[in-house]
């Protein structure tokens, strides 16, 4: 298990830096590392449909219709926070976000599979632990250290974690099922 001050001291360690005892210490290295890690959390997250950030709600219709476009809508869920809808009502397509709503034809209520953001850094997979850190350590590498090349490399060993985890975090579970779609059915006429 792996607490946020981990993963911060992932990016410093990455960086060459001495580790923190806390987050919130108050030294300048974790004042920058704290400025940053929502953002960097929240955008690695919704980078991939991470399976240990996956969550499914049944969601009941909002009284107030859109305006135009579609029947319906339907708020995000806020606990756990909703980073990115994945699936409404149980398909890919009829549906749109639209600010912090669902906008679909279907009426409700619906279920809906999505991006949360964990309660808790505990709750991580180890890769994506790792992944946020060095992500953490490529946008605050310059600010850290005033290194372009620590920058850089830190970019590239985050690229390649991120590539790693994603490869595993896709081979578990069975694969989801395509569609069917005219196009691939009038292979078989």
């Amino acid at each position: 298990m792996t607490d946020v001050t981990g993963i911060a001291n992932i990016c410093l360690v990455e960086l060459g830096q001495e580790p923190i005892t806390e987050l919130g210490e108050g030294s300048d290295r974790a004042n920058v590392l704290q400025s940053n890690f929502d953002l960097v959390r929240d955008a690695v997250l919704r980078a991939h449909p991470w399976n240990s950030a996956r969550a499914r709600k049944i969601i009941a219709v909002d009284q107030t219709a859109p305006v135009f476009g579609f029947s319906y809508r339907y708020p995000l869920p806020p606990k756990p926070y909703c980073l990115r809808v994945l699936t409404v009502g149980g398909n890919a397509s009829g549906w749109k976000v639209e600010g912090r709503w669902i906008l679909t034809d279907m009426s409700g209520p619906v279920e809906v599979e999505f991006i949360a953001r964990p309660e808790s850094a505990e709750d991580f997979d180890p890769m994506l632990a790792e992944v946020i850190g060095l992500k953490l350590a490529e946008r605050c590498a310059y600010r850290l250290t005033n290194s372009r090349s620590k920058e850089e490399r830190a970019a590239k060993k985050a690229a390649d974690a991120l590539r790693d985890a994603r490869s595993a975090d896709g081979q578990e579970g069975t694969p989801d099922e395509l569609p069917e779609s005219e196009i691939l059915m009038s292979r078989y006429d």
